[in-house]
């Protein structure tokens, strides 16, 4: 799961399409619990205006998946119970025609 991550650029300002389909994209931004094995350090390494580059070495823990995948669970138990009430609501306001 965390490990297929995509990076995605970043996409502010956004405009969203109304989809035919109906589908709609997720982007979901989660906190890491603190790790001391990841580092943030300098390269040797120059950029264009002769400054150190970035090194930036992040872990995950086991604990940060988990969070993730709790959260994924919740939302998707959320867009259930959401689409079941939407379908009963729609069958009230037929059976009331």
């Amino acid at each position: 799961m965390a490990r297929d991550r995509v990076l995605a650029a970043r996409k502010f300002p956004s405009v969203i399409v109304k989809s035919t389909a109906g589908h709609y994209s997720l982007d979901f931004h989660a906190e890491q619990e603190p790790n001391a094995v990841s580092r943030v350090g300098l390269a040797e390494e120059r950029d264009a205006l002769g400054m150190q580059k970035l090194l930036i070495d992040w872990r995950y823990t086991p604990q940060d998946v988990a969070t993730v995948r709790e959260a994924v669970r919740v939302l998707a138990a959320i867009g259930a119970h959401n689409a079941l009430e939407y379908q009963r609501r729609s069958k009230l306001r037929l059976s009331a025609r």
